[in-house]
């Protein structure tokens, strides 16, 4: 049983890898036209946000669920060049907070997972369903995330520029929060900003930091570098997987 779920997994994630690949160009060419027009520091820091989201998303789903499938299954992540099936067979349930343009929900949606994009301003949400488009608009809600409850249990918490756009005096209420609404053996994964600058957004957080704010629930899984980010971000982040303990 160990074995076929092991190999499900392995199909599972090269679907949901070669589908990203084929979204990326069109999202990193919006990412780029989105961080060139933001004209004012306050567009600037949204704009910026949404477009280091969108340029990174093939990225992130194809990491995200080779990590995600096979820790589902039990089984190592698989490398992205494995031969998939159609379509996953049991679609996992991944969360994305702070969702911005909701980029990485379309791809994620497409590759077969089911998909959750919130979002507290009601602005930011009609823009992103407008993004998605008619066939994923609905899966994008408007929803506080420190009193959100997912319908069905989470596989996934994707992160990507939720936690740098939030006041450091929050973080120990984020933590709280993803811990709170994922199961022991579910994955926090994304993008996570390292930086000592005092402004912001995005505000950067140190290492040992991270480390102690997320200890106490999650164990650290996967550490990569990341070579295509945005300038904003360039050099100063990692993609990193916890899990839920």
């Amino acid at each position: 049983m160990a074995a076929g779920a092991a190999a499900t997994a392995t199909g599972a994630t090269a679907t949901a890898v070669d589908t990203a690949a084929a979204a990326a160009a069109t999202a990193a060419t919006t990412a780029a036209t989105t961080a060139t027009t933001a004209t004012t520091a306050t567009t600037a820091a949204t704009a910026t946000a949404d477009a280091a989201a969108a340029a990174a998303a093939a990225a992130a789903t194809a990491a995200t669920t080779a990590t995600a499938a096979a820790a589902t299954a039990g089984a190592t992540a698989v490398e992205p060049d494995a031969q998939p099936p159609a379509r996953l067979p049991t679609p996992p349930a991944v969360l994305i907070p702070g969702c911005g343009s909701a980029y990485e929900l379309a791809f994620l949606s497409e590759a077969g997972w089911n998909a959750t994009a919130i979002d507290f301003a009601p602005a930011t949400v009609a823009a992103a369903r407008q993004a998605v488009g008619p066939q994923w608009q609905g899966r994008v809600l408007e929803a506080d995330f420190f009193h959100y409850q997912s319908p069905v249990p989470l596989d996934l918490i994707y992160e990507r520029a939720f936690l740098c756009a939030l006041p450091r005096a929050m973080w120990p209420q984020v933590a709280e929060r993803w811990a709170a609404l994922l199961f022991p053996g579910a994955l926090l994964a994304g993008y996570f900003f390292f930086d000592n600058n005092q402004k912001g957004p995005p505000f950067g957080i140190a290492r040992e930091q991270l480390d102690a704010l997320l200890a106490p629930h999650f164990a650290l899984v996967a550490d990569e570098p990341v070579t295509d980010s945005m300038p904003v971000f360039e050099g100063r982040e990692r993609w990193l997987v916890w899990r839920r303990l």
